[in-house]
C-alpha cells in the first residue's frame, strides 16, 4: 500500500490518500508517520481516501485485528479525533464497523465514520470539529 499525506486541511484535519493493496505493516507504518509528524496532536481528526486500497483474501480480518491493536496501544498518543473513511468499495465498511466496535471496546474513544465521497467526508469532520469548538468555549 501506498500514501500521500497532505496536512494542507489544518487545523481541522489531516488528509491520507492511500492505494494499492493494504497491509497490516503498511497500515501501521502509515500511522506511525502521522503520529510522529510535527503537525500531530493528539485528538487530530484524519480524512483517510482509501478508495484504491484492498485489503485480500483472510487480510482484511488480520489488518483489523492488528490496527486495533495499535491503536489500544497508542489511546493516549491518538486522542480522541475523528476518523473519517472515504472508500468506494462496501465490503470495506464491514471492516470500518467491526473495527469501531474492536477499538471502543479497547477503550479508544475515536470516532470513526464511512463515508462514499471525499466532500461529505471533509464536511462531516468540519461540522464535528465546529461543535467541538463551540461546546469548548
Amino acid at each position: 500500500m501506498d500514501w500521500k499525506i497532505d496536512y494542507s486541511p489544518l487545523p481541522i484535519f489531516i488528509r491520507v490518500v492511500t492505494g494499492g493493496t493494504a497491509t497490516a505493516e503498511d497500515n501501521k507504518a502509515m500511522w506511525d508517520e502521522i503520529l510522529a509528524s510535527e503537525h500531530w496532536a493528539p485528538g487530530t481528526s484524519v480524512l483517510l481516501e482509501n478508495a484504491a486500497a484492498r485489503p485480500t483474501g483472510t487480510d482484511g480480518y488480520h489488518i483489523n485485528q492488528e490496527m486495533t491493536r495499535y491503536f489500544a496501544e497508542r489511546v493516549d498518543e491518538i486522542g480522541n479525533g475523528c476518523l473519517a473513511i472515504m472508500q468506494a468499495d462496501r465490503d470495506i465498511y464491514n471492516y470500518v464497523s467491526q473495527f469501531q466496535y474492536a477499538i471502543r471496546m479497547r477503550g479508544s474513544s475515536v470516532i470513526i465514520r464511512s463515508f462514499s465521497d471525499a466532500p461529505t467526508a471533509s464536511q462531516w469532520l468540519e461540522t464535528v470539529h465546529g461543535e467541538t469548538e463551540k461546546n469548548f468555549r
